[in-house]
Protein backbone atom coordinates (compact mmCIF):
# COMPACT_ATOMS: atom_id res chain seq x y z
CA UNK A 1 0.00 0.00 0.00
CA UNK A 2 2.90 2.49 1.00
CA UNK A 3 5.31 1.68 -2.02
CA UNK A 4 7.88 3.34 -0.29
CA UNK A 5 6.61 4.28 3.33
CA UNK A 6 5.79 2.04 6.33
CA UNK A 7 2.00 1.97 6.98
CA UNK A 8 1.41 3.18 10.76
CA UNK A 9 -1.71 3.46 12.35
CA UNK A 10 -4.21 3.54 8.81
CA UNK A 11 -1.64 6.15 7.53
CA UNK A 12 1.47 6.15 5.57
CA UNK A 13 5.16 7.03 6.78
CA UNK A 14 6.70 7.71 3.98
CA UNK A 15 10.41 7.52 3.56
CA UNK A 16 12.75 10.59 3.41
CA UNK A 17 12.05 12.60 -0.32
CA UNK A 18 8.99 10.70 -0.49
CA UNK A 19 5.40 12.10 0.02
CA UNK A 20 2.14 12.13 -1.23
CA UNK A 21 -0.88 9.68 0.16
CA UNK A 22 0.77 6.53 -0.27
CA UNK A 23 4.57 7.84 -0.52
CA UNK A 24 3.98 7.38 -4.56
CA UNK A 25 5.66 10.66 -5.40
CA UNK A 26 9.31 12.19 -4.78
CA UNK A 27 11.05 15.40 -4.91
CA UNK A 28 11.14 15.34 -8.15
CA UNK A 29 7.72 15.45 -8.78
CA UNK A 30 7.58 11.97 -10.12
CA UNK A 31 4.73 9.39 -9.92
CA UNK A 32 6.06 6.02 -8.80
CA UNK A 33 3.45 2.96 -8.29
CA UNK A 34 -0.44 3.29 -9.95
CA UNK A 35 -2.13 5.16 -7.23
CA UNK A 36 -3.42 8.52 -7.95
CA UNK A 37 -3.81 10.05 -3.90
CA UNK A 38 -3.34 13.85 -3.83
CA UNK A 39 -0.74 16.20 -2.07
CA UNK A 40 -2.42 19.49 -0.58
CA UNK A 41 0.40 22.01 0.01
CA UNK A 42 2.51 22.03 -3.43
CA UNK A 43 0.27 22.72 -6.33
CA UNK A 44 -0.22 26.50 -7.32
CA UNK A 45 -3.37 28.58 -5.73
CA UNK A 46 -6.01 29.84 -8.82
CA UNK A 47 -6.62 33.24 -8.87
CA UNK A 48 -9.22 32.68 -6.21
CA UNK A 49 -6.39 31.43 -3.88
CA UNK A 50 -7.63 27.91 -3.64
CA UNK A 51 -4.95 25.44 -4.42
CA UNK A 52 -6.27 24.45 -8.30
CA UNK A 53 -8.35 27.06 -8.56
CA UNK A 54 -10.45 24.34 -6.70
CA UNK A 55 -11.24 22.35 -10.04
CA UNK A 56 -8.91 19.72 -10.06
CA UNK A 57 -6.23 17.18 -8.12
CA UNK A 58 -3.04 17.88 -6.93
CA UNK A 59 -0.88 14.96 -7.73
CA UNK A 60 2.75 15.19 -7.21
CA UNK A 61 3.34 19.17 -7.54
CA UNK A 62 1.11 19.40 -10.55
CA UNK A 63 -2.78 19.95 -10.81
CA UNK A 64 -4.81 17.47 -12.89
CA UNK A 65 -8.01 19.35 -13.94
CA UNK A 66 -11.49 18.27 -13.74
CA UNK A 67 -14.16 18.01 -16.28
CA UNK A 68 -16.99 20.41 -16.66
CA UNK A 69 -20.43 20.26 -18.80
CA UNK A 70 -20.77 23.24 -20.70
CA UNK A 71 -24.50 23.72 -19.71
CA UNK A 72 -24.53 26.02 -23.46
CA UNK A 73 -23.21 23.45 -25.60
CA UNK A 74 -23.75 20.58 -23.86
CA UNK A 75 -20.40 19.25 -24.17
CA UNK A 76 -17.97 17.93 -21.65
CA UNK A 77 -14.60 19.91 -21.57
CA UNK A 78 -11.44 20.12 -19.10
CA UNK A 79 -10.46 22.74 -17.24
CA UNK A 80 -6.55 23.78 -18.23
CA UNK A 81 -3.65 25.95 -17.15
CA UNK A 82 -1.15 25.24 -14.28
CA UNK A 83 -3.88 25.39 -11.75
CA UNK A 84 -6.74 24.61 -13.47
CA UNK A 85 -7.57 28.32 -13.94
CA UNK A 86 -9.42 28.77 -17.24
CA UNK A 87 -12.31 27.12 -19.09
CA UNK A 88 -14.23 27.83 -22.49
CA UNK A 89 -16.46 29.75 -20.62
CA UNK A 90 -13.92 32.91 -20.80
CA UNK A 91 -14.30 33.12 -24.63
CA UNK A 92 -16.40 35.29 -26.65
CA UNK A 93 -19.43 33.79 -28.74
CA UNK A 94 -19.80 34.33 -32.61
CA UNK A 95 -22.48 32.29 -34.72
CA UNK A 96 -23.50 30.45 -31.35
CA UNK A 97 -20.11 29.14 -31.01
CA UNK A 98 -17.29 29.92 -28.89
CA UNK A 99 -14.70 32.25 -30.74
CA UNK A 100 -16.97 31.37 -33.66
CA UNK A 101 -16.36 27.19 -33.81
CA UNK A 102 -13.62 25.16 -34.51
CA UNK A 103 -12.98 26.70 -38.29
CA UNK A 104 -12.80 30.28 -37.06
CA UNK A 105 -10.93 29.96 -33.84
CA UNK A 106 -9.78 28.30 -30.61
CA UNK A 107 -10.96 28.98 -26.93
CA UNK A 108 -7.23 29.71 -25.17
CA UNK A 109 -7.15 30.68 -21.44
CA UNK A 110 -6.78 34.61 -22.75
CA UNK A 111 -9.52 34.49 -25.18
CA UNK A 112 -9.60 33.42 -28.50
CA UNK A 113 -7.05 32.59 -30.56
CA UNK A 114 -8.32 33.11 -34.42
CA UNK A 115 -7.18 30.85 -37.14
CA UNK A 116 -5.50 32.02 -40.09
CA UNK A 117 -7.95 34.59 -42.14
CA UNK A 118 -9.98 35.78 -38.92
CA UNK A 119 -9.90 38.34 -36.53
CA UNK A 120 -11.96 39.96 -33.92
CA UNK A 121 -12.29 39.71 -30.21
CA UNK A 122 -14.56 35.91 -30.96
CA UNK A 123 -12.91 35.28 -34.57
CA UNK A 124 -16.06 37.37 -36.17
CA UNK A 125 -14.39 39.14 -38.86
CA UNK A 126 -12.83 38.00 -42.15
CA UNK A 127 -12.30 40.20 -44.99
CA UNK A 128 -14.19 37.06 -46.66
CA UNK A 129 -17.13 38.45 -45.78
CA UNK A 130 -16.51 42.09 -47.00
CA UNK A 131 -15.82 40.83 -50.48
CA UNK A 132 -18.91 40.90 -53.18
CA UNK A 133 -18.94 37.66 -55.21
CA UNK A 134 -19.86 40.08 -58.13
CA UNK A 135 -17.12 42.48 -58.06
CA UNK A 136 -14.81 40.96 -60.40
CA UNK A 137 -11.55 42.49 -59.04
CA UNK A 138 -12.56 40.94 -55.38
CA UNK A 139 -11.91 44.39 -53.96
CA UNK A 140 -12.70 44.80 -50.47
CA UNK A 141 -16.25 46.89 -49.53
CA UNK A 142 -15.92 46.82 -53.56
CA UNK A 143 -13.62 49.43 -52.98
CA UNK A 144 -15.67 52.24 -51.22
CA UNK A 145 -14.57 51.46 -47.63
CA UNK A 146 -13.17 49.44 -45.05
CA UNK A 147 -13.92 45.75 -43.23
Amino acid sequence: VCGNGTLLCGTCECNEGRFGRFCQCDNTGQVTGESNSTQANICPNGPNEQMCTGRGLCVCGQCECSTYLDERTGEVYSYTGPACECDNQNCDISNGEYCGGSLQGECLCDGCKCREGYYGKACQCSDNFCIDPDDKEGRICNGRGEC
